[in-house]
């Protein structure tokens, strides 16, 4: 009996998944393509489109209703960039492109978006006009709406600015076109999950902590 149990035991431990493995994320926001998110390098030729899927991952609350948030962008001088959010006419949408380097962009959806583990929430068009390297980080806003910049979503219910954070093993870039796409390790899918939620989704908003 005693043999078994260990043979029991030693069968349940190889078949559970293990939790050092496992990456926990919880509110992030990352870029990648429309089509496959975890990928995060496009090689295009000049005067050619590339498109940028802004996505949210991990969200703690069942419904997003704005974001906010900023590109710190090294290469550009020419390159035309053109978002494309789910906004509607009673919607407010604030791009600022009086930099090259840097780009403002803050929103609020007509309706709310219904949160899932990735959600994408829009797309960039990247018109690529400039010869050479295009790196793109997240960053905050400038000004932030945050007192501890950051980007962020409006997470509902209860209009509550949630701040997000960049995948941790990103680098110092979160999107690039015309790279060394090798060095990038989102280019295949990573094993990652998110946090636990309650089965109640939809009080979920008005009881979990904002900060954790």
């Amino acid at each position: 009996m005693k043999t078994l149990s260990v043979v029991l035991l030693a069968v349940l431990l190889f078949t559970l998944p293990a939790a050092a493995q496992d990456q926990y994320f919880e509110d992030i926001l990352y870029l990648g393509d429309p089509v496959l998110p975890y990928v995060n390098c496009e090689m295009v030729h000049l005067l050619d489109h590339a498109t940028m899927g802004v996505y949210l991952g991990c969200p703690s609350y069942p419904f997003i209703s704005g974001l906010e948030f900023g590109l710190q962008i090294t290469g550009r001088t020419n390159t035309a960039l053109m978002p494309e959010f789910p906004v509607g006419p009673s919607a407010d949408l604030m791009w600022n492109t009086d930099e090259p380097g840097f780009v403002d962009i803050s929103l609020m959806f007509e309706s709310p978006l219904t949160a899932s583990d990735n959600v994408l929430l829009g797309t960039i068009d990247v018109f690529v006009l400039d010869d050479g390297v295009l790196n793109f980080t997240l960053t905050a806003s400038s000004p932030s709406s945050l007192t501890d910049p950051a980007p962020l979503y409006v997470a509902d219910p209860g209009q509550i600015l949630v701040p997000l954070s960049r995948y941790p093993d990103v680098g110092p870039v979160d999107f690039t076109i015309n790279g060394n796409c090798a060095i990038f390790p989102l280019n295949t899918p990573r094993k990652y999950a998110c946090g636990a939620l309650p089965n109640d989704r939809t009080s979920w908003g008005s009881v979990k902590s904002l900060y954790r």
